[in-house]
């Protein structure tokens, strides 16, 4: 017996969604800089800690960040997306997961510019398929950054990998507003564009 077509586009629907949650974490978490990388480089002593050690721990990790990706986008599709939401949900899933996850992560901490690269790659996904409007921000990564400092010259930004301050995830935000003023796109239009070109 075959499933009803409604349960099909479901599941079609669902499997589109988590592939784009695994790859929005995967690329927030492939960091390449080796001075800022996601995981402690020494075995932390687990019995000290509440949660179980697995050498990378990333499958636990990796599933409370599906689960707060899932959250959040039924929260976009209730209520619709505001900046100031926004922004505290990508300083929730850092301090979270920071919580959470401490003997694990480098210096203890998930940071900022890892939280807002797998949020806002997630929300650029979930936009492309037509899940949800226009997202207010792009996801802040070195391709971005390199053309803002094009762009402003002199203009120096603390590079993704490394940022852990909502101030200076809002710094790139600033910048990108006023170059945009010369431009017609939106964030999101423009970094869909600039991506694809690099």
């Amino acid at each position: 017996m075959t499933q009803p077509k409604l349960y099909t586009k479901e599941y079609k629907k669902r499997f589109i969604i988590e592939n784009c949650m695994l790859v929005s974490v995967q690329a927030g978490l492939a960091t390449r800089n080796k001075n800022f990388p996601i995981y402690t480089r020494t075995k932390p002593n687990y019995e000290t800690h509440d949660i179980k050690y697995q050498w990378d721990n990333t499958s636990k990790l990796k599933y409370e960040i599906f689960n707060f990706l899932e959250n959040y986008l039924n929260e976009i599709s209730a209520e619709g997306m505001r900046e100031e939401v926004h922004l505290k949900r990508i300083t929730e899933l850092a301090d979270s997961m920071s919580e959470k996850f401490k003997p694990v992560l480098y210096d203890g901490r998930f940071r900022i510019g890892v939280s807002q690269k797998i949020i806002n790659l997630f929300l650029k996904y979930m936009w492309s398929i037509n899940e949800i409007p226009q997202p207010l921000h792009c996801p802040i990564d070195g391709i971005v950054k390199s053309h803002i400092e094009k762009h402003f010259g002199k203009t120096k930004l603390v590079d993704w990998t490394q940022l852990d301050n909502i101030h200076d995830y809002m710094d790139y935000i600033s910048h990108i507003n006023e170059m945009l003023k010369e431009l017609v796109d939106s964030t999101a239009v423009w970094e869909l564009k600039t991506w694809g070109r690099r």
